[in-house]
């Protein structure tokens, strides 16, 4: 048989299939069944439509086989061994070496622990850049809040991840928190940016006040317990600010009701 590959080297980018195609001619004077065999790939990843072709004496056709590398698949340059192979003589072969070059492509996603943080002035949380990528890429850190009442640092700031790697980045948040009722919520927006891709993750960082709503209730109901007994003890002391009221007869001295004779001799007074 003779073949022939219109290239030796073939562009490939992750995730999306690529044809290869290898022109046979049959050479001999019967008919012949060929088939491909590709040594340096991972099985999986090659796929033919027509495992063999049928071919008769001096026809030429295309042997065809579709090469589909993962999105994880690391860029870079592959040798593979095709080997064209009769299905009745396999004596009748060819061999062809092919440069398989994986294009890089980056990609990441980002994680927090925790995603819920609930703090005073300041609060952090633990950010995991995981590189789903198939090259080494580094990644610029960025944090905001739609409010920009928060001031938002990163340690590391920049992390050069290597793919299927999830090195992390310690966030710390600073911000203006209330004196008093509900907590404040604040959504803060993390952002991983590097040359072609960018990964973004939502947080929520919840700021409380500085007095509790508890505290708070209990100095009103203290308030509450304190004035009423400032009104008692008012009404209390108006009460007892009042004159004395008039002494009645029943009250006064006898000898201001009696002015007569203070001694009575008995043995003038009939029985």
């Amino acid at each position: 048989m003779r073949t022939a590959v219109a290239s030796p080297h073939i562009e490939l980018v992750p995730g999306t299939p690529t044809t290869v195609d290898i022109e046979v001619t049959n050479t001999s004077e019967v008919i012949d069944g060929v088939t491909v065999i590709v040594d340096g790939l991972d099985p999986t990843w090659i796929h033919q439509a027509v495992p063999v072709v049928s071919l008769f004496p001096n026809e030429t056709s295309n042997v065809s086989f579709e090469v589909d590398v993962p999105p994880s698949c690391l860029a870079g340059n592959y040798l593979v061994v095709v080997q064209v192979v009769s299905t009745i003589d396999a004596e009748r072969h060819s061999v062809h070496d092919l440069w398989l070059t994986v294009a890089p492509r980056q990609d990441v996603r980002l994680d927090a622990v925790p995603s819920i943080v609930t703090k005073g002035r300041r609060g952090q949380s633990t950010i995991s850049v995981t590189n789903t990528g198939n090259t080494p890429t580094l990644f610029e850190l960025s944090a905001s809040d739609p409010e920009r009442e928060l001031d938002c640092q990163f340690e590391p700031a920049e992390l050069l991840v290597a793919p299927g790697t999830s090195p992390i980045s310690v966030l710390t948040m600073r911000g203006p928190r209330p004196w008093f009722g509900s907590p404040t919520i604040r959504s803060v927006t993390v952002l991983a940016t590097a040359p072609a891709t960018t990964g973004e993750f939502t947080l929520t960082f919840k700021q409380r006040p500085r007095v509790p709503r508890g505290v708070l209730t209990m100095l009103m109901l203290a308030g509450i317990v304190a004035l009423w007994a400032l009104i008692f003890f008012w009404v209390i002391t108006a009460i007892g600010k009042e004159d004395p009221a008039p002494k009645s007869a029943a009250g006064q001295e006898l000898s201001e009701l009696f002015t007569g004779e203070t001694s009575v001799p008995l043995d003038e007074i009939g029985a």
